[in-house]
Formats: C-alpha cells, sequence, structure tokens
C-alpha cells in the first residue's frame, strides 16, 4: 500500500499543518480525546520591550525601561470538522466567563485557583506519513490562557474547501 492510500485510510487530509497545540485540562470538555490540536495557522505574539529617551549634549538617546510592552494575545486556526467538540468547549468556556445572557461575569479566581485559565503550548514541528508529530524547532507555553474571542464559521456549499475557526486567546505570560 503506497502512502497515498495510508493516508486516505486513516481519514487523513493534504493540508500542511505544521503546528500543534496542547492544552491544558480545558474547561467543559468531558473527553481529553482534542488536547492536541494540529493547527493550520498560529499568530505567536511579537515579544515588545519598552524604551525610554533621553537628551545627551546633541544626540538622543534610547534604552529599555524594562517594561514588557507584548501584546497579551495570540490566535490560532483550526479545523471545525475534526474538532467540533473542542469548538463547542470553547464557545462554553468563554459564555462562563461573561454570560451572553444575563452580562454577568465569573470570578478570576476562587480561593487562590483560577477556574478558567489554562496552559497552553504551541509547537512546530512536522507530521510524518503514520501521523506521529515530530517535534523540530520550537516550542512557546503561555500560562493563564482564556478564550477571547471564538471566530464566526462561514458555512458554503460551494466552497470544497474545509470549514475553518479562529480562536484568539488572551494570557498572563508568555515563555
Amino acid at each position: 500500500m503506497g502512502v497515498l492510500e495510508q493516508i486516505f485510510n486513516q481519514g487523513d487530509d493534504f493540508l500542511g499543518y505544521e503546528y500543534q497545540v496542547s492544552f491544558g485540562p480545558i474547561p467543559y470538555l468531558d473527553t481529553v480525546t482534542n488536547s492536541l490540536v494540529r493547527c493550520n495557522t498560529v499568530s505567536i505574539p511579537e515579544k515588545v520591550l519598552g524604551t525610554y529617551e533621553y537628551d545627551y549634549k546633541s544626540e538622543k538617546i534610547v534604552k529599555p525601561n524594562g517594561k514588557n510592552l507584548t501584546q497579551k494575545e495570540f490566535e490560532m486556526e483550526f479545523r471545525l470538522d475534526k474538532y467540533l467538540l473542542l469548538y463547542k468547549a470553547f464557545r462554553l468556556w468563554n459564555d462562563s466567563i461573561v454570560s451572553p445572557i444575563t452580562g454577568g461575569s465569573s470570578m478570576d479566581s476562587i480561593n487562590g485557583t483560577t477556574p478558567f485559565r489554562i496552559p497552553i503550548t504551541v509547537t512546530t514541528g512536522t507530521y510524518d506519513v503514520l501521523g506521529n508529530f515530530v517535534p523540530t524547532l520550537h516550542a512557546w507555553y503561555f500560562k493563564g490562557c482564556w478564550p477571547i474571542s471564538v471566530g464566526a464559521i462561514n458555512l458554503d456549499n460551494q466552497n470544497g474547501e474545509p470549514v475553518m475557526c479562529n480562536i484568539r486567546f488572551g494570557f498572563l505570560k508568555m515563555i
């Protein structure tokens, strides 16, 4: 059996995924089968340091001021048909932070533990023909993550492309 037949028999596709996202325990997700997600795109924020200026004689000097001005958001895109339960869990998780019915928001922490912030790891790598992820370059670790927005879904019978979904996360710290 050739490689194409193996991929087809596994129910896989030919999208060029090269990113794997690992989630901590996701609120509202009963199963742990979707804790590793193959993503189409992941946007890692740039690291930005604050600066200050002062004048020295006729020169303007710029120095770092020690403030971390990195944007505390990142975004990922995944296939909705492969991770529908994960999408539903993200919607419920987002709704539990701010209720769409009452408009009330949940507490950030209860007795020192937070009910809705989880760790997320983004790893670059490749997938072999058997579908195993082989890490290659780098990993980013995000602590204290929550879904800021759960993207819109565009359903189109004329388009032959898979349905994709964007999720934007906020985080407390990126390592």
